[in-house]
């Protein structure tokens, strides 16, 4: 068995240590000469030396993947499209690990002779390091398909995957609780990143439960009319979650956060950038929402030319915000 993976980062580190470890040369990365160099750099996973294959597109032979994970974010999945084009064939199973609602619709619908699992992972602290990656905790993988005829199929991988002593579970209802997961996040990922608040102040204080509650609320609004039968319960389990969390980002920090949060500790700044691009949108909307459409293009123009001297964004702030709100501009008209 061949596996593949393209996405080295928070999530695909981890499984790429566990897969390189056991596998050896049947597991390679994917790339393109645009991070190739990047991606040699890495030179170690946990003090463990990491020198697996490395394919780039267009450049090397096409391997035979029986499996391809894909650990990219959803607004990279588009252009990544062009690397799994180039490497994968008919018979190649798709298990895009992050994103697993909309990556999973968009890989069938893409490649609709291939079969796609639905997957996502919880609780990596993944943190880079000099030369490479180091993790106390590599995450959950939970795997699945709401597809009846590609359960066979999808066991064979989660078998895959096991062997290889990667911490994976087959979730028999791997709709709900990639659903779960997600509202998970827009809860408290979005209060504790807002309010900087640790998961550890969840338990005392009432006021970030009834935000986290209220917030919960509306997704479940949202996951009913996608028929995802998501309750009260879910509600009350993820926030006991909270409560009881133990702190899988320590890394000597006597507060543990989100993952939103911790992105200003260890500088990881793709995801960070998007979040502020989406909150400034949102800020925006009441007021642009009564203007002229002529005026709304106007205002579109600027805020998405803008350019920040903080050395967070290092002049990329403008093209994360142009993706996100390219895509809302139709809904504001």
């Amino acid at each position: 068995m061949k596996i593949g993976l393209v996405g080295l980062g928070v999530v695909g580190a981890p499984i790429a240590h566990k897969l390189y470890n056991f596998y050896k040369n049947d597991f390679v990365v994917l790339t393109d000469a645009a991070f190739e160099k990047d991606l040699r750099s890495v030179k170690e996973i946990n003090c463990d030396k990491f020198s697996p294959v490395i394919l780039v597109n267009g450049k090397d032979e096409k391997p035979m993947l029986d499996v391809l994970i894909i650990a990219v974010k959803n607004y990279d999945l588009i252009s990544t499209s062009l690397l799994i084009d180039y490497f994968i064939s008919d018979n190649t199973v798709l298990m895009p690990v992050e994103n697993g609602i909309w990556a999973s619709r968009y890989l069938r619908n893409k490649y609709p002779e291939n079969i796609v699992a639905e997957c996502y992972v919880r609780g990596p602290n993944t943190r880079h390091i000099e030369n490479g990656f180091s993790y106390t905790k590599s995450g959950a993988l939970h795997i699945g398909t709401s597809k009846e005829n590609d359960i066979d199929t999808i066991m064979k991988v989660y078998e895959l995957l096991k062997a290889s002593g990667m911490d994976v579970h087959y979730e028999e209802n791997i709709k709900n609780m990639i659903w779960r997961k997600w509202m998970l996040n827009v809860a408290g990922n979005t209060v504790t990143a807002l309010t900087g608040a640790s998961y550890r102040m969840f338990a005392d204080s009432k006021d970030l439960q009834m935000i986290c509650r209220q917030i919960m609320r509306e997704f479940l609004l949202v996951a009913n009319s996608e028929g995802v039968p998501l309750t009260w319960s879910d509600i009350d389990e993820t926030i006991d979650y909270y409560c009881s969390f133990i702190g899988i980002f320590n890394f000597g920090f006597p507060q543990f956060k989100s993952f939103l949060v911790n992105e200003f500790v260890f500088s990881s700044e793709i995801d960070l950038r998007l979040f502020i691009s989406c909150s400034i949108f949102f800020f925006f909307f009441e007021i642009v929402s009564k203007f002229s459409s002529e005026k709304r293009f106007l205002i579109f123009l600027l805020i998405s030319s803008l350019n920040t001297s903080n050395p967070l964004f290092d002049g990329k702030f403008n093209t994360s915000f142009f993706r996100f709100s390219n895509s809302f501009f139709t809904f504001i008209n």
